[in-house]
């Protein structure tokens, strides 16, 4: 007999990515039983820098210092970005917390809301963050003062070359120099995976053979870098012991995907979000989702285990844009993909796209998204919110140029932060929670 698990909550969340486990967080840890579904999660691909802003509106090229200077003009020019929805308190509570959850949870970071940090980058610039995993911050104190550095690559590792590194970089940092290494126990690979080097270095009698086989060409480097693949489980004391050995402080440097810091920050939010009693599906799509009369949201799939029904009082879509598959391309359309959700129209439907890929301009069609209004709920073509409990977070929102911006994390954070806050004022002014739940530091 095929059985039915009929499952009532506060609140849903659809969406694995930053966002959607930023929402989690903040429903569970105010007090809400909380569901998040997911078919997939885009963490992987996530360089484990958390970004507020580096370059406002879609005509500016200047780079911003000041993460909150650059908020200020993307809202100067944008007025509908969903950075004009929230507070500045908000935005650097919001940030502070989760902060301070993947703290909790082992994983480390450096920085502030009152100055960008520069980081170096597997293809050998600069990138711009408010916070860097404390893995990376080596690497900030490193170029600042231009003191000696060695970076190693490891033979058989793709998209990641110490030599590029080093001359893309030498008039900005001219004491940067660069070593070879084959990874103890890959040894004749003609190709290695960062995924299973940073798994293998959870074993410490292979972190002691990597330190062993980086130390001949140190040759009085007063920093090393590496490819970011310091485990997965265990980075800190992995940073603390090689550190130690060595005698010079180590830094680590984003890669191509699969992104190990990326994996770092979904293996936290899992252990913390199991911690706080939320209830995850992973890799599992939604066949049916409808609103009763009554305003709650039923949510259901069937499979040859049995099926699964979920009420809730509140959904949160966090499904991402094009790679999360929360937007489509149908018969020539942008579309949004669980809710038929209006989406906002390109300003230039002639020519949403420009020459260069890269345009400093920006293209229209990141900017494409849902509306939405303050809360972060969804408006329809009359501009008013489709469903009081439906809200939608994250980059799939209409009016921002994450990419361009460097503007993902923020987003992703804030707008979850703002949506839970909303949701849970909605619900103790109909009585139904206690108006405990204003989220705080």
């Amino acid at each position: 007999m095929v059985k039915e698990r009929q499952i009532d909550c506060d609140l849903l969340i659809i969406g694995s990515g930053l966002s959607g486990m930023c929402a989690a967080y903040f429903a569970a840890a105010n007090g809400l039983s909380t569901v998040q579904v997911s078919k997939h999660t885009t963490l992987g691909f996530h360089s484990g820098l958390l970004d507020i802003a580096e370059v406002a509106s879609q005509a500016a090229t200047k780079s911003w210092n000041s993460p909150l200077s650059a908020v200020r003009e993307i809202i100067k020019h944008s007025a509908d970005h969903p950075y004009s929805k929230v507070a500045k308190n908000d935005l650097m509570d919001s940030l502070s917390q989760i902060i301070g959850f993947l703290k909790q949870e082992g994983l480390d970071y450096s920085g502030s809301t009152d100055q960008n940090l520069q980081v170096l980058t597997s293809m050998g610039t600069l990138k711009k963050s408010c916070f860097v995993p404390s893995t990376m911050q080596a690497c900030v104190d490193a170029y600042v003062s231009k003191k000696p550095s060695l970076i190693i690559d490891i033979k058989g590792l793709r998209g990641f070359s110490s030599r590029q590194i080093v001359e893309t970089i030498k008039e900005k940092w001219p004491t940067l120099t660069s070593a070879r290494i084959e990874f103890p126990g890959f040894e004749g690979y003609s190709e290695v995976s960062a995924e299973h080097m940073a798994w293998a270095l959870e074993n410490e009698k292979n972190l002691m053979a990597l330190i062993e086989t980086i130390k001949p060409h140190l040759n009085g480097a007063a920093y090393v870098g590496l490819p970011a693949i310091l485990g997965i489980l265990k980075t800190g004391k992995i940073l603390k012991i090689m550190v130690e050995k060595l005698g010079v402080p180590v830094f680590e440097i984003p890669s191509m995907p699969p992104s190990i810091p990326g994996l770092r920050l979904k293996e936290a939010f899992e252990r913390g979000l199991q911690r706080l009693g939320v209830l995850r599906f992973h890799r599992q799509l939604i066949e049916t989702i409808e609103r009763a009369k009554d305003g709650v949201f039923h949510t259901g799939w069937d499979k040859d285990t049995g099926s699964v029904r979920i009420r809730s009082k509140g959904v949160i879509l966090a499904t991402g844009r094009f790679l999360g598959k929360g937007l489509i391309f149908n018969n020539g359309e942008v579309k949004e993909s669980l809710f038929n959700l209006p989406v906002a129209h390109l300003e230039q439907k002639q020519n949403p796209y420009r020459i260069r890929f890269f345009n400093p301009q920006g293209h229209e069609i990141n900017r494409v998204g849902i509306e939405t209004d303050c809360g972060f709920r969804p408006l329809n073509k009359n501009l008013k919110p489709v469903f009081n409990n439906l809200f939608s977070i994250g980059i799939i929102n209409a009016h921002q140029d994450w990419a361009r911006e460097k503007s993902g994390s923020g987003i992703a954070v804030s707008s979850a932060y703002q949506a839970v806050q909303t949701f849970i004022d909605d619900l103790a002014q109909a009585g139904l929670c206690q108006p405990k739940a204003r989220l705080s530091s």
